[in-house]
């Protein structure tokens, strides 16, 4: 505290004492002042208190009698950015596990503290301990935000899959198995609303369409269908094949305001709590020995349904005191809920058209595919699933209902493949003719416009 902040202190407390050091004051009538004194509201410099207590009042008169306003003054701490209820091996190992990642959370810490033994099971520490503790060394995360100016208000949903929230996250670079190199990976995580339950989420290679349609039909099939879709304004959200989807399956798709992060502020915290307490701790090498990208995967979703939604979120507040885990939350609210259709994969495959060449092939997503012979030359509706990279088959509709399966061309199968032949002697049959010439008809309308020209006959040398 500097020295201008202890004066204010120390002229506030002696505005309340002034009438209490007078000489001569009986002790009733103290008793009476201090009464009145300790049930008034003030605004006390340095706190946050409102209320001065009677053995406070004695206690700063004494310090007064005692040392005048230097003594009514706060003293300097000689432990200042120490903590009184922490042990100093246990603040250095606080201060250690900070240090050696500024991104782990205070949570995140505690936990590594209980599961290495630091801790005891009837140990407790409050968060509000190890978050000034780490404020006074220098090292807390946060920072001091400016005033938006805007109109913001916190709101939740208030049932499961009433709204999902989605949104992708950079991730750690990890090698891939197919090229050896190193390449970056994307966290695409669908959020609910209501609960903050993480109906799904996973790490792809690229946050592009066909990355996000996977971990989205994941989490229809987990927690079913929810009544509105909510995200930014990325090219994968922004496509016509998702408004399709979405429509088709009675989603509403809205996107959030560009520039406006704050509007998904629930999922942008998940990001945070992922970050500080989990994404931190990962061994890559150890991830890449245990198949890269689904070694990631897997150990996301071991601390997802182990420890994620089954610790107490502060966002869900119960009504007796305390707060419910995103789990418990899901599951008392979880009534009435739309489960995906039987047929789900049919609402993922994308449309296209495309011509049938002379040869029955279809070029479809930089393969050909082998079509029946009676669509040669025809243009169809071919729908294929967008998400798989290498196509194993596409489908052709006709009139929506699905009439054919598009195998893979096999170039080295068809050339030990005897060929259908229409060779038969019967004669074709012959259209019947109309008895109309063109040339004729022409000649009877335009006779009029005819000019004859004389050319020379056969044998007329002239």
């Amino acid at each position: 505290m500097e020295h201008k902040e202890r004066e204010a202190v120390a002229l506030f407390r002696m505005s309340l004492i002034g009438d209490l050091i007078v000489t001569g004051l009986s002790s009733e009538e103290r008793t009476r002042l201090l009464k009145d004194k300790a049930s008034r509201i003030y605004t006390i410099p340095g706190t946050r208190r409102t209320h001065v207590a009677e053995s406070t009042l004695r206690d700063w008169v004494r310090l007064y009698e005692a040392g005048g306003l230097e003594g009514l003054k706060p003293v300097f701490r000689c432990d200042k950015g120490s903590s009184r209820t922490v042990s100093t091996e246990l603040s250095d190992k606080i201060l250690a596990l900070r240090e050696e990642d500024p991104s782990r959370s205070v949570q995140t810490i505690l936990k590594m503290l209980r599961h290495a033994g630091v801790l005891g099971k009837d140990e407790r520490v409050a968060a509000s301990t190890v978050y000034r503790l780490l404020e006074n060394r220098g090292l807390s995360k946060r920072k001091r935000r400016a005033p938006l100016g805007k109109d913001r208000r916190a709101f939740a949903m208030e049932r499961p899959n009433q709204c999902w929230q989605s949104d992708v996250m950079h991730g750690p670079p990890l090698r891939d198995g197919r090229t050896g190199r190193a390449r970056k990976t994307y966290l695409v995580t669908l959020l609910d609303d209501a609960t903050r339950v993480v109906v799904a989420s996973a790490f792809c290679w690229s946050e592009k369409l066909a990355d996000f349609l996977p971990v989205f039909r994941e989490a229809l099939l987990k927690r079913g269908v929810p009544d509105v879709l909510y995200v930014d304004n990325g090219a994968a959200y922004k496509t016509t094949h998702l408004q399709v989807i979405c429509a088709s399956l009675r989603v509403a798709l809205k996107h959030a305001r560009p520039y406006q992060p704050q509007g998904k502020g629930k999922i942008e915290r998940w990001h945070r709590t992922l970050r500080g307490q989990w994404l931190g701790s990962l061994d890559l090498e150890r991830v890449m020995a245990d198949g890269g990208l689904d070694g990631l995967n897997a150990r996301l979703s071991a601390w997802i349904e182990g420890e994620y939604h089954r610790t107490p979120h502060h966002g869900l507040p119960m009504q007796g005191g305390g707060y419910a885990t995103p789990l418990d939350a899901w599951m008392l609210g979880a009534t009435g809920l739309r489960a995906a259709p039987r047929d789900l994969d049919e609402h993922f495959l994308l449309k296209e058209t495309r011509l049938v060449r002379r040869d029955r092939t279809v070029h479809l997503n930089a393969q050909l595919f082998e079509a029946p012979a009676e669509y040669i030359d025809r243009k169809v509706e071919v729908r294929y699933d967008p998400a798989r990279e290498v196509l194993r088959e596409a489908f052709i509709y006709e009139r929506g209902v699905r009439a054919h399966v598009l195998k893979p061309l096999d170039l080295h199968a068809n050339a030990h493949v005897r060929r259908e032949r229409n060779d038969t002697n019967d004669p074709q049959p012959q259209p019947k003719p109309t008895g109309l010439n063109y040339a004729e008809l022409l000649l009877a309308t335009h006779r009029h416009l005819v000019t004859p020209i004389v050319t020379r006959s056969e044998g007329d040398d002239r």
